[in-house]
């Protein structure tokens, strides 16, 4: 019995067909005699006992049709069908003297003959074949199956069949056996051990790893774990900057995306042009690389580096491609290095298995890990595979699941690396809702931004403006982010051609300190005065031994400001700046000094026209229809808005 021919073979042999049927489909079952044409020869067929033999193998001519393509799957019918076929009953025990090598012989005083297995408990040798899609394309299946099936052996046991966590939906069906099972994606492989073993026995993927910096930690799984000769046709470890120049080209910095990018073409173009003609039929071919920089021996150094694999998900099409930025932050080099060994074999297997469900992949990346050892702050889907993947509902994930405190986007939708779009910059940071952008939002950040360009210590160095939505405001209480929500408010900042900030940080010493981790330059904070007048309650600091003081050190200490913009609700309300700020009568001298000091600078250069206006304001007058709330926003999110149907808006009859 092989392969694809299974239930065709055990449906010949019941309406007892040619015997040279079963020859084509190379299934032979019992040899007494005689000859038959091009091939073994089969005279009798073991009949089937099973009361229940016609519904097994009707449910299993079922699978068969699911799995190529004749029939639709139904609402219990498993997604994924993999087929395992039993080299020989486990009932037939050998005779004396015909022992095969290696087995144990029996004990003395032993009368029962050792069985199949040679007295190896539970590891009975089997066949394993690779898992195949519902909604593949119709193959015709010759004696050696569909050509994107194939059959490998592995010493199957006890063990390994409850790592790889199937549930048997079909079994034994007559004289031949044919276990259908189906897989279960809430049963996720997680642990790198099976991971990298997983990876080895697919005979689908075949390529190279390249890694510089903090040792061969990643293909050393697959190693480690056997049958690496089916998965690694090279690995190759370019610490030499000349050497690495030679490979790859020259590079201003060899810790950088640009590096990174270089390894994956230049590897992945190797393998293609030396290996299609000989498996590019029946092979996907990978290139995985990485290159970062661990804990130096005289330590204090940045411990990060950019890692990613180039992939086909079949054979002969297009490559995809993923690629994210991870931080290490254990304390020793070995550990960093065993930590980043995880995160790459995560990486190639959600590439292999989950490429599509990339936020399943993305929650996958910290398997055996800690949110403590590994930060992973950018992760970009391109390619194929990924064409409906919007980058940005990933960069938010990963604040989501714990992986960063933010990450970062462009008006174009691409998602940043804080630290190498930051590095060497000043920072204007605005947090707001912008749900929607109001001329408010953007005459605030403009205001600052004039301040700050115009202070003395600010001559010749860039300014990076960012817009930061917080996860407090985008749950907005719930459980979940609205995505739609989340996608509405960063098109409409896109459109005003800002930079977006997602960060995890409420308070903001947190926030102070993340931007001070990323520059060496100058930070400013955009706000209006309710926000200023949030920072001095106590309530937020509880957590802190040093209470407020605490949070307002660590947020000043590296001489940043806040920038005011006043407050008039209504054109009756009497301008409130900072300088008529009053808060609790024991923080009131608090705040004198550090406005005093500078910390506050007032924001004068406002347009008095627009202090009126609020987005809660806008929002409500868009579900109301009225249109004064065009007048309220930049053009292009008025056009936007009305273009997509955002916040509820609805033409006006």
């Amino acid at each position: 019995m092989r392969n694809a021919g299974v239930a065709r073979a055990q449906v010949a042999a019941e309406r007892q067909e040619h015997p040279a049927a079963l020859v084509e489909l190379g299934v032979t079952v019992q040899r007494v005699g005689g000859q038959v044409e091009g091939g073994p020869v089969i005279k009798t067929f073991k009949q089937p006992n099973d009361p229940d033999y016609e519904a097994k193998k009707n449910r299993v001519l079922e699978l068969y049709d699911i799995a190529n393509a004749k029939s639709t799957p139904g609402k219990r019918d498993p997604n994924v069908v993999i087929c395992m076929h039993v080299f020989g009953p486990l009932t037939l025990f050998p005779g004396r003297g015909k022992r095969g090598p290696g087995r144990v012989p029996p004990r003395r005083g032993c009368r029962h003959r050792p069985g199949a297995s040679g007295g190896r408990p539970r590891h009975a040798p089997r066949a394993f074949a690779t898992s195949f899609e519902t909604r593949r394309p119709p193959c015709k299946a010759g004696p050696a199956g569909p050509p994107w099936l194939r059959t490998i052996t592995v010493r199957w046991s006890a063990r390994v069949s409850s790592r790889l966590r199937v549930r048997k939906v079909a079994a034994i069906t007559g004289g031949a056996v044919a276990i259908v099972q189906s897989v279960h994606m809430s049963d996720r492989v997680t642990d790198t051990h099976q991971k990298a073993l997983q990876i080895n026995l697919d005979p689908r993927w075949y390529g190279t790893v390249a890694e510089i910096g903090a040792g061969q930690e990643v293909v050393r799984w697959f190693f480690q774990v056997g049958g690496a000769a089916g998965t690694i046709a090279k690995s190759i470890s370019a610490y030499d900057m000349a050497v690495s120049d030679a490979v790859y080209g020259s590079a201003d910095r060899y810790v950088s995306r640009s590096r990174l990018q270089a390894m994956l073409d230049h590897e992945f173009e190797l393998n293609v042009e030396r290996l299609q003609d000989a498996r590019g039929d029946t092979t996907s071919f990978f290139a995985f690389a990485d290159t970062v920089v661990a804990r130096s021996y005289q330590g204090g150094n940045e411990c990060h580096g950019w890692m990613g694999v180039k992939f086909q998900s079949r054979p002969r099409d297009e490559p995809s491609q993923i690629v994210l930025h991870v931080r290490m932050l254990d304390a020793e080099a070995s550990i960093q290095q065993e930590a980043l060994g995880i995160v790459g074999v995560n990486v190639l297997h959600g590439a292999f298995f989950q490429h599509h469900e990339p936020a399943r992949l993305v929650e996958s990346l910290l398997d055996q890990l800690t949110v403590g050892r590994i930060e992973i702050d950018m992760i970009e889907f391109q390619g194929i595979e990924f064409r409906s993947v919007d980058n940005r509902l990933m960069a938010l994930q990963l604040v989501q699941l714990g992986l960063s405190g933010a990450a970062m986007f462009s008006a174009d939708r691409e998602v940043l690396q804080p630290s190498e779009v930051l590095r060497k910059k000043a920072i204007m940071v605005e947090r707001g809702s912008f749900r929607p952008t109001t001329v408010v939002n953007i005459d605030m950040l403009e205001c600052a931004l004039a301040k700050f360009a115009n202070d003395p210590g600010m001559a010749d160095v860039e300014i990076i403006p960012l817009m930061e939505l917080t996860m407090s405001n985008l749950l907005a209480g719930g459980a979940d982010v609205d995505r739609r929500d989340f996608l509405a408010r960063a098109d409409l900042l896109a459109a005003c051609g800002m930079t977006v900030l997602i960060s995890d940080f409420f308070e903001f010493y947190r926030l102070a300190a993340y931007l001070a981790a990323m520059t060496s330059e100058r930070i400013g904070i955009a706000m209006g005065i309710p926000t200023l007048i949030d920072l001095f309650d106590e309530r937020y600091y509880l957590q802190l031994p040093g209470g407020i003081l605490e949070s307002f050190g660590r947020m000043f200490k590296n001489d940043l400001k806040l920038y005011v913009y006043p407050l008039r609700k209504t054109e009756a309300d009497q301008l409130r700046t900072v300088d008529d700020v009053v808060v609790s009568v024991e923080l009131q001298p608090l705040f004198d000094y550090l406005n005093r000091r500078g910390s506050f600078v007032a924001l004068d250069n406002y347009r008095s026209e627009y202090l009126h206006i609020f987005s809660r304001d806008v929002l409500h007058l868009i579900g109301t229809r009225d249109d004064t709330w065009v007048s309220m926003v930049p053009p292009a999110v008025a056009e936007l808005i009305k273009r997509r149907s955002f916040f509820g808006y609805t033409r006006a009859e």
